[in-house]
């Protein structure tokens, strides 16, 4: 298990305790801002995946917990195992059939809102076929258990499967040769002596990219360098962090999504064409951050495709368009003949 020092120890600590007494997690802007002196450490356990950024708002995830010591914590991993085991023999009767959330906190003996704040969690692993969007608010919220229950003897066994996909990424990570001392190596050597595997060659940048926000730069500069390197699941959610990032930018007043989303729309910002194909990015990058989702380079180029889409209708376009605007003749006004 990776090691964590003690105040990133206590960080965790904090937002599942406040994320579980306020279901739909803590506001992630407000938790940073009383915390200015550790940035940097929240920033780097958002990067290796012990902190979930969802809408806007901080969960912790399945890995972070067995790191916090909290009374809490005992009440989830056995709220975790008696949910799991109750959905496991719900297959086994009925296959994949929905199970609504009122109905199996009914049959566990467990308060139906803490299944619900239980679930939440839960749902990072790979063990479910099919859920409502928001298992928190709706009041038909339900839950479709898949196959892969069967092969599952506990719900601990997710979270270590989760862990062990952690501890690859982070190896994967430390291993990796800087970007710059490739390049050297290359110079040295000489391009036409080295056989290159066409599915690790970066993508490139756009030529727009410098005229881009600085923190949707900086994302895209590590999605654009794991490309480089090969990567399959980090590069997607760079791309969901910068597609999230500029939502947040441009509809402040609202922390989910799906709310964002609509407010864009319906402000004009983008189609509700494009939209659905945001939808699409944000859920493949969240598949990689919290279901170990490994995209292949073709679905990694389609959802770069349609990020650059979308951050260019936002923050290049219009510029465009103003200036070509500006620089265009009017029209002269037609004077109307007089007649004789």
């Amino acid at each position: 298990m990776h090691k964590l020092g003690r105040k990133a120890k206590a960080i965790l600590a904090e937002v599942f305790f406040q994320g579980s007494m306020a279901p739909a997690g803590v506001e992630a802007a407000w938790f940073r801002a009383k915390r200015e002196s550790e940035l940097d450490l929240m920033d780097e356990l958002e990067r290796d995946g012990f902190l979930r950024r969802e809408e806007g708002r901080y969960l912790v995830s399945l890995t972070a917990l067995p790191h916090i010591r909290h009374p809490l914590s005992k009440e989830a991993f056995s709220a975790f195992e008696k949910i799991f085991s109750a959905l496991k023999d719900n297959y086994r009767e009925h296959l994949s059939t929905p199970v609504h959330i009122d109905e199996l906190a009914k049959k566990i003996g467990l308060n139906e809102q803490r299944v619900r704040v239980w679930l939440n969690y839960m749902i990072e692993g790979s063990w479910w076929g099919g859920r409502t969007t928001d298992l928190l608010g709706s009041e038909d919220a339900a839950i479709t258990p898949s196959e892969a229950v069967l092969k599952i003897r506990k719900f601990r066994d997710v979270i270590k499967q989760l862990q062990d996909w952690q501890e690859k990424r982070l190896d994967d990570r430390q291993n990796t040769v800087p970007i710059s001392q490739l390049r050297q190596s290359l110079a040295r050597v000489g391009p036409d002596r080295i056989n290159v595997d066409e599915t690790l060659v970066g993508r490139p940048k756009p030529d727009w990219y410098e005229q881009l926000p600085e923190t949707v730069r900086e994302l895209l500069d590590e999605v654009y360098s794991g490309m480089t390197h090969g990567l399959r699941s980090l590069p997607a959610m760079g791309a969901r962090a910068a597609i999230d990032r500029t939502l947040t930018d441009l509809s402040p007043e609202y922390t989910r999504f799906s709310e964002r989303l609509s407010d864009v729309v319906a402000r004009g910002f983008v189609s509700q064409r494009d939209a659905d194909a945001v939808d699409a990015a944000i859920e493949s990058g969240h598949a990689a951050t919290h279901r170990a989702h490994f995209l292949s380079r073709s679905e990694l180029d389609a959802l770069l495709d349609v990020t650059e889409h979308f951050l260019r209708g936002v923050y290049i376009l219009p510029e465009k368009a103003r200036t070509l605007r500006e620089k265009t003749p009017k029209r002269s006004r037609r004077i109307p003949r007089t007649p004789y």
